[in-house]
């Protein structure tokens, strides 16, 4: 599958010394095994929510549409210990991800990072955005929908797999043009690595595919 601005593929190069180096090297075995092609973050082909492609014949059909929103992005969950707060932690990494693509500003995906260093993915995702932003365009996405998610434990960590829709979506110019419209992909995989801190839980990685 290629990945894309909205489809991440991540290195996961675990870093000597970190607690989460045994579960980030694991997690690259599982992620990275199902994916090729594309670069980390870069926009690839317009079948990615947030592709960069040009605008289809049909532009003139559709209607414009405002600037990217700036409402306050979704509310933190409890962060409560076991699977079902291990659930709600990937969930809200999810609606995250959405907000950070309507928005163009991946700052509060990025803040669930453990202190001192970004996870894995979003350094790449937030440069894309900010490429994208610098362009003049946005997406104009509803968000996820999420089927199902399933947990496990990976050393110390917590590794969420889950089976999502990504629902079509319409990319606008900054003046309300129409760019084009991204294909759905339904039964997408979301993939998210965290660590429970001794406060909240800690986004190490995330991939989209």
């Amino acid at each position: 599958m290629t990945t894309g601005a909205g489809h991440l593929r991540s290195s996961f190069h675990s870093r000597s010394g970190s607690r989460a180096a045994v579960g980030l090297a694991l997690f690259a075995a599982l992620v990275l095994g199902g994916c090729s092609g594309g670069s980390d973050g870069q926009p690839s082909s317009s079948d990615s929510p947030s592709a960069s492609a040009s605008p289809t014949a049909s532009a003139s059909t559709k209607a414009a549409t405002d600037r990217p929103t700036r409402a306050r992005p979704p509310e933190a969950p409890k962060a409560t210990r076991g699977p079902a707060g291990q659930k709600r932690f990937a969930t809200y990494v999810m609606a995250l991800w959405g907000y950070a693509l309507r928005s163009n500003d991946a700052r509060a995906l990025v803040a669930l990072s453990a202190p001192g260093e970004k996870c894995q993915g979003c350094k790449a995702f937030t440069a894309s955005l900010k490429q994208r932003k610098r362009a003049g365009w946005h997406v104009d996405f509803a968000g996820v929908h999420v089927r199902k998610v399933t947990v496990k434990k990976v050393d110390d960590n917590v590794y969420a797999k889950a089976k999502v829709d990504i629902p079509e979506s319409d990319s606008y110019n900054a003046d309300g043009t129409f760019r084009n419209t991204n294909r759905a992909h339904p039964g997408a995989t979301f993939e998210v690595l965290m660590h429970r801190g001794a406060k909240r839980f800690q986004l190490l990685a995330f991939t989209v595919s």
